[in-house]
């Protein structure tokens, strides 16, 4: 078990915030930043550091899921590229509707993190 320090997440120095992540790790093996903000109540900006932290720490995949802007509601992804990839390149073809997608302003971006081994989240002043 990989353990990872948020000592420096203040919100997350709090142990009941911190034991609400650990919890939704536990339960998840794919986590969105949506994900662990609704869980936890944190900020968007701290869940995101928060999936980079598994990804840096070589504990998670990273992934970008491109939304073509037509199929949000429910979302459905157009694209599923690992993060090393990079944003894709226009055009390109919707997988869901088959039309051509030919801008960035077609489209809605979003990272998930694919868990690869167990995590435990600390807050330890070091």
């Amino acid at each position: 078990m990989k353990q990872i320090n948020l000592y420096n997440l203040t919100y997350f120095n709090n142990q009941a915030h911190l034991n609400k992540l650990n919890r939704l790790i536990q339960i998840r093996e794919k986590l969105m930043i949506h994900d662990i903000a609704i869980a936890t109540g944190c900020e968007f900006q701290d869940a995101a550091i928060i999936l980079f932290y598994l990804y840096n720490y070589y504990v998670a995949e990273m992934f970008l899921i491109v939304y073509h802007n037509k199929h949000l509601d429910p979302p459905v992804p157009s694209l599923v590229r690992k993060f090393l990839e990079g944003f894709p390149q226009f055009p390109f073809t919707c997988s869901v509707c088959e039309e051509e997608v030919v801008s960035s302003a077609q489209v809605t971006y979003e990272f998930m993190a694919s868990l690869k081994e167990t995590v435990e989240f600390i807050s330890e002043k070091k």
